[in-house]
């Protein structure tokens, strides 16, 4: 993850969680601030991501993006067939092998999602690598990022405490 912190194109594949993890922080602009282009799968647009949230980055400057080479649609077709990652929706699917073909980061919280990237040589980053990377580049100070980060334990996002604490200690102290 630490990439993510230091590169300077950063481009995202973002999953619908990340997206619903932000705007429950009120903080949607953070994405776009970090990056160089986000590119969302179509597929989780048009399927997963809410009309109050596709209201919000309607001016952002996003890219609607389907798997289109074959690095992508043979990583797809792995992931579909791995027992491993059965329970991976469709959508994250895509979205790793979006990642993989183009040399992406795919932007998730979900264990599963981060698994299969380490197993099939992904990048890989969530939320705080957002939040860490937006304090980093001065988008965002200090005490913003640390209460960002704290609360994200009040939002949706399944995410541990001890981890929270980790990054915030690691990254931002």
């Amino acid at each position: 993850m630490s990439c993510i912190f230091t590169c300077n194109e950063l481009i995202l594949v973002v999953d619908n969680n990340v997206l619903i993890d932000l705007y429950e922080l009120g903080r949607l602009d953070i994405l776009f601030m970090v990056s160089t282009k986000v590119i969302i799968p179509r597929y989780i647009y048009e399927e997963e991501v809410q009309i109050e949230i596709k209201e919000l980055i309607k001016n952002n400057n996003y890219i609607l993006e389907d798997i289109t080479r074959e690095e992508g649609l043979y990583l797809f077709n792995k992931l579909t067939n791995d027992t491993k990652f059965k329970k991976l929706s469709i959508g994250d699917r895509i979205a790793i092998s979006i990642a993989h073909e183009n040399i992406y980061f795919c932007t998730s919280n979900d264990g599963l999602v981060r698994k299969a990237c380490a197993t099939y040589n992904v990048k890989i980053s969530g939320t705080l690598g957002i939040i860490g990377r937006a304090y980093l580049k001065g988008y965002i100070d200090k005490p913003t990022a640390i209460q960002l980060s704290r609360d994200l334990e009040s939002t949706s996002c399944f995410m541990k405490k001890t981890l929270i604490d980790d990054f915030i200690s690691d990254k931002l102290q």
